[in-house]
Order: structure tokens, then C-alpha cells, then sequence
């Protein structure tokens, strides 16, 4: 190779990295994020107002001793004690912590029971919206790799090797059983509790 045509190291141009192309949509506000942050800062007040929410001073073994008992006993229990002066008028029974937690436990059950209906259902819909968004995520692999076979240097070249290495890596874990949904329940049926007669 003579002088005139001798490229040195320095001059040979370096390659130009690939840039992602500008979104044409623009990611915007969303109803259904301004729907969850909605209800995530109610759901935070809501926590906070609750008195011992974040109580973590009583054991979970000691919660699931007494949850072998039923509610039956503890029903026929309580109202005794509201039922009998004698047993009102000895302190150790503690008479207004005894309704504190009746009156919680009455009011908290049919939410709890609602929460998890609303939990399946929410996580059921989202479940749903992931596998629709799968599928539109396999059509464009399809169509990108339709477009890129002739063109081994393009962006959409590495887009496809990106999405290849991703599904593939993908595969290595079990995709989780999706949970069915529940039936709604009818308005004012969720959760019927028995109230104790004093």
C-alpha cells in the first residue's frame, strides 16, 4: 500500500451509536394512572386514620391460636358480658376494650371481605391487559423482524436482537397461574355479619 491511500488507526472512523428512534407517541397523563394514584393517597389516609394499623407489638402465632376458635363462642361470649352486670362489674374482663374490639371487628370484616374482592378483580383486569399487551408485543416482533432481515446495520436490526434476548430470558421463568375473577357481589351483601344482642 503506497502513501498516498495508507490509512492510519486514527483516521478510520469510529462507528456512530445507535440512537432509539424519538417515541411518535408522547407518554401522557393517563385516566388510569390519575385512578390509581387516586385511590393509593385514599388508601394511605385511610391507613393512617386507622388506630393500631401498623400495630406489630402481638405475635402472628398468637393471632392464629385464637383463630382455631369460632366466632360462635366468641359471640355467645361477648354478649354474656354485656348481658350480666356481675360480669360487667369485674375489671380484669375489661368491659370497654372488649367493645373496642367488637365494634372494630364488626365494622373492619366486611371491608376486609370487600378489599379481596376488589384485590381478584382489579389483579384478574391487569392480568388480562398484560396478556392482550403480549400479544401486540409478539406482532411486533413479528413485523420488526419482517423489516429488519435485509438490513443487518439498521436500528430496527438491534431492536430485534434486543427483543430476542429479552424473550428468550423471559422464558426461564414459569409464567404464574392468572387468578380467575370473582363474581361481583351484589351492593350491600358483601361481608353480612352477625351482631351481638347486649
Amino acid at each position: 500500500m503506497n502513501e498516498n491511500t495508507q490509512i492510519t488507526e486514527s483516521e478510520v472512523p469510529s462507528p456512530v451509536p445507535a440512537t432509539q428512534p424519538v417515541p411518535l407517541v408522547t407518554p401522557s397523563p393517563t385516566l388510569y394512572g390519575e385512578l390509581a394514584a387516586g385511590l393509593s393517597a385514599d388508601l394511605d389516609q385511610f391507613t393512617a386514620s386507622v388506630p393500631g394499623f401498623d400495630d406489630e407489638t402481638v405475635s402472628p402465632e398468637f393471632v392464629r391460636r385464637k383463630q382455631r376458635i369460632g366466632a360462635p363462642f366468641v359471640n355467645k361470649a361477648v354478649g354474656a358480658l354485656f348481658g350480666n352486670n356481675e360480669l360487667l362489674a369485674i375489671k380484669p374482663l375489661d368491659a370497654a376494650e372488649t367493645m373496642d374490639d367488637k365494634q372494630y371487628v364488626d365494622a373492619m370484616s366486611p371491608l376486609v371481605q370487600k378489599l379481596g374482592t376488589v384485590y381478584k378483580r382489579l389483579r384478574f383486569t391487569v392480568q388480562v391487559r398484560e396478556a392482550r399487551l403480549t400479544r401486540k408485543a409478539q406482532q411486533i416482533y413479528g413485523v420488526a423482524k419482517e423489516l429488519a432481515r435485509d438490513r443487518e446495520t439498521s436500528v430496527i436490526r438491534i431492536q430485534v436482537d434486543e427483543m430476542a434476548k429479552a424473550l428468550k430470558a423471559g422464558r426461564t421463568k414459569p409464567a404464574p397461574k392468572p387468578e380467575e375473577a370473582p363474581a361481583a357481589p351484589a351492593p350491600g351483601k358483601e361481608g353480612e355479619t352477625t351482631t351481638t344482642r347486649r
